[in-house]
């Protein structure tokens, strides 16, 4: 008995081994089968699909059919992979700016304002010496239409340094008064030239021909003169506005209407600030006319049109035996007629000149100032030309 199943269990292993390779295959597949469900069944949540084969055309080329084939073909099962995590796949995070979109508007706003700024400084800085006219012009229109500046806006006016009369002539001093108001940034100096009546020839210039005038500094040094300062006010041709008396010769007539009260009349060594009602020409050699009063009788004055209007001043006072001559070092910065008045009134010992009568002259680009002695060092340079001048010439 046992030999005939023996018999048998041979034959059934000769008709495997003389089997065809189509039935080993099967067979191994559905050993394979029975591998796979006998996992899953212990772990279903993993499905090891690595080695699917996904239903494409017999042209598809990414499946090697031959390989798993040939390894059928040689007894050996497909390699399996073993079982893999599942992946997470980490998407790098944008970065999160830690400015607003409203500071980056600003920081790109304060960039252009300081590049303009620096483009504005570059070309400032020649202009003022190859073109200072034209500069100042421009520096005025920006100032009238946009900045609209009032002294009383920029708070109290101080007084940060009183300086002290120091002698650069003989009976001829200069003086530097530095002013600040509260709320502004920069300041105003104002230079003062003091001379003693008697000591020095004065007299009224007009330069003739507008268009050859020139700066007060340049002309002073040419001309031999130890102080100049410019005078009254002229049209944009460069035509006198009010009374010109020169070498008793009568340019321009006397105005009796307007801001124009005054008239600095002179004679030789003498120099009065008279008022245009009691002003009489055969009287005098040199006259200008100008205004409005800044002090009278030792009293400041208040009626003026624009009494808080900031712009560069001139102006002239009385003060026993002495003449002296003023005006704001400044370029866009400035004095009121107020405040002007107030310094020109205060007394002496409080940080002002102690003025008795005061005379405003022409502002604006017209104001300079320059007087003998260390180059012209402290001298106020105009920015523009000036056809009408007030001199002083030495006696010697």
């Amino acid at each position: 008995m046992d030999d005939k199943r023996d018999k048998h269990d041979l034959k059934d292993d000769r008709v495997d081994e003389s089997g065809d390779d189509e039935g080993h295959t099967e067979k191994l597949w559905k050993e394979l089968e029975r591998d796979e469900e006998s996992v899953e069944s212990k772990d279903p949540s993993w499905i090891d699909r690595s080695q699917e084969v996904p239903q494409t055309s017999p042209g598809d080329a990414s499946i090697d059919i031959n390989a798993i084939g040939l390894q059928l073909r040689r007894g050996q099962p497909p390699r399996r992979e073993p079982p893999q995590p599942p992946r997470t796949v980490l998407k790098p995070k944008a970065k999160r700016s830690d400015k607003s979109a409203s500071a980056k508007l600003f920081g790109g706003l304060i960039k252009l304002v300081l590049t303009l700024l620096l483009l504005a400084a570059l070309t400032a800085v020649p202009m003022y010496f190859l073109a200072p006219e034209p500069s100042y012009r421009l520096v005025v229109m920006i100032k009238d239409n946009l900045l609209k500046y009032r002294g009383d806006a920029g708070g109290n006016l101080e007084i940060v340094k009183r300086g002290v009369w120091q002698q650069v002539a003989p009976a001829m001093e200069v003086r530097s008064i530095k002013l600040k108001r509260s709320r502004n940034i920069t300041g105003v100096t104002l230079e003062c030239v003091r001379m003693r009546l008697g000591e020095y020839n004065f007299h009224v210039l007009q330069l003739e021909g507008y268009k050859q005038s020139t700066y007060a500094s340049k002309l002073r040094s040419n001309m031999g003169a130890v102080m100049l300062i410019n005078g009254g006010f002229y049209n944009e041709q460069g035509q006198p506005l009010g009374m010109l008396l020169i070498n008793n010769q009568e340019r321009s007539h006397l105005v009796t209407r307007g801001e124009l009260g005054g008239v600095v009349a002179i004679k030789g060594q003498t120099l009065e600030l008279v008022d245009r009602q009691g002003f009489r020409t055969y009287k005098y050699e040199d006259a200008v006319q100008t205004g409005p009063w800044l002090v009278r009788a030792g009293r400041q004055m208040t009626e003026f049109k624009n009494p808080w209007l900031v712009d560069r001043r001139s102006a002239i006072c009385t003060s026993g035996q002495y003449v002296i001559f003023v005006t704001t070092d400044a370029v866009i910065n400035g004095l009121s007629f107020s405040e002007l008045s107030h310094m020109l009134a205060r007394p002496e010992d409080r940080g002002g000149l102690g003025c008795v009568d005061a005379l405003n002259l022409d502002g604006g680009s017209s104001a300079m100032l320059a007087w003998a002695g260390d180059k012209d060092k402290g001298a106020v340079r105009g920015f523009s030309k000036t056809p009408v001048l007030i001199s002083a010439f030495s006696m010697h």
